[in-house]
């Protein structure tokens, strides 16, 4: 498969773009009550995704932990919790980007 190069100014261009877009979003979020309940079940969606992975992502990790030293036949060491830090963040986003568009794309039910 090749790469193909973009343009020169198609980079700073597309990144514009998606700042003014961000922009408009974030600053139209409350314009209507259908646009704020759009924002507000995804904020509350990406919190209780945040609470819960808080709560349940160490015992998670300690749970993969021991099932894979119990596999390969050593001792369980210290899990490494960087990724477990990082994934709450990217949980977060998709919670709230899926239950914003969800919720969009079916109405209100």
């Amino acid at each position: 498969m090749t790469q193909v190069d973009a343009p020169s100014g198609a980079n700073a261009l597309i990144a514009l773009v998606l700042i003014g877009s961000l922009a408009v979003m974030f600053f139209t979020r409350n314009s209507d009550e259908y646009t704020a309940e759009l924002w507000r079940s995804g904020a509350n969606a990406a919190f209780i995704v945040i609470a819960a992975w808080t709560l349940l992502g160490p015992f998670a990790l300690g749970v993969i932990e021991g099932y894979n030293a119990a596999h390969e036949g050593r001792e369980p060491g210290e899990p490494a919790f960087d990724w477990l830090y990082a994934a709450s963040s990217t949980l977060a986003l998709y919670a709230f980007y899926l239950t914003f568009h969800f919720k969009r794309l079916t109405g209100a039910l």
